[in-house]
């Protein structure tokens, strides 16, 4: 939901304290559960493991420093990142705390996106309803400017009628030939006046055509729009899922190598 991604965003902004300090993300069941872990083990096979975790602390730093980059400024995250893996590999003999910063920096690198996504979304919408309300409003202004203009001319086609006929009346005693010259000079007034209004009322229905299809137009788009949206939405809870169980299958095989490996140190001692 909205909701979701609002506090998702806020969550991808890291916790400051002050400038270049910044709040270890390891959750208080972690630390308990590494702690027990660590209380388990002998002094030599912590020393042990102490040894090959130093080993591989040049790949601890790779890893650590292409997950911090995106949100953090690099140098200080990675430095403190890998002061805790070091830390949590000497204590207690795991690299969790990389892990989970992986983990967390794969999970926020999809909802940036995701967001990313949907702000884009929720703009084209909105400047496309903008651009249906201005159409409307112009389509509007038009329309009464056009129904103004047919209104002026029947009125001036009623001023001409009722002019022709007091003239007729006027000149009644005059020649036919008089009466069917005015006859014919207000059947011809009358045709143009006929003919403009018939213009008007052509542009007025293309008018109204012209706005019924960039209306339906518009309606299409952000209706694409939206169905946009929702897949991205939809494609985000699927590919977090999948992720979730990639990384709950990871932690399986790393403890099944871990209690693999203590059996190894048991065996040799």
């Amino acid at each position: 939901t909205k909701k979701e991604l609002d506090v998702n965003h806020q969550e991808l902004m890291p916790a400051r304290q002050g400038r270049g300090k910044y709040v270890t993300s390891m959750s208080p069941k972690s630390i308990k559960h590494k702690q027990q872990l660590g209380k388990s083990k002998d002094p030599k096979s912590t020393h042990r493991l102490s040894n090959q975790a130093r080993k591989h602390s040049a790949l601890s730093v790779e890893d650590l420093s292409y997950c911090c980059i995106p949100f953090l400024p690099g140098r200080q995250y990675a430095s403190d990142i890998i002061t805790a893996t070091l830390k949590t590999t000497e204590e207690y003999g795991t690299f969790n705390s990389l892990i989970e910063a992986k983990r967390e920096k794969a999970k926020k690198t999809e909802v940036y996106d995701l967001l990313i996504r949907s702000e884009e979304g929720e703009k084209q919408i909105k400047s496309l309803e903008k651009q249906l309300r201005d159409v409307k409003k112009e389509t509007e202004q038009e329309l009464q400017n056009q129904d103004g203009t047919i209104a002026y001319r029947k009125d001036m086609l009623q001023e001409m009628k009722a002019k022709a006929n007091i003239e007729i009346s006027y000149r009644k005693r005059k020649p036919d030939l008089q009466v069917q010259q005015t006859q014919k000079k207000c059947r011809n007034a009358e045709k143009v006046l006929e003919k403009e209004i018939q213009n008007l009322k052509s542009k007025t229905d293309e008018e109204i055509r012209v706005h019924t299809e960039t209306e339906n137009f518009l309606e299409r788009q952000q209706k694409n729009l939206e169905e946009k949206l929702d897949y991205w939405l939809d494609k985000y809870e699927r590919d977090t899922d999948a992720k979730d169980q990639e990384l709950d299958a990871l932690e399986a095989a790393r403890a099944d190598n871990l209690e693999k490996l203590q059996k190894l140190a048991r065996e040799v001692r």
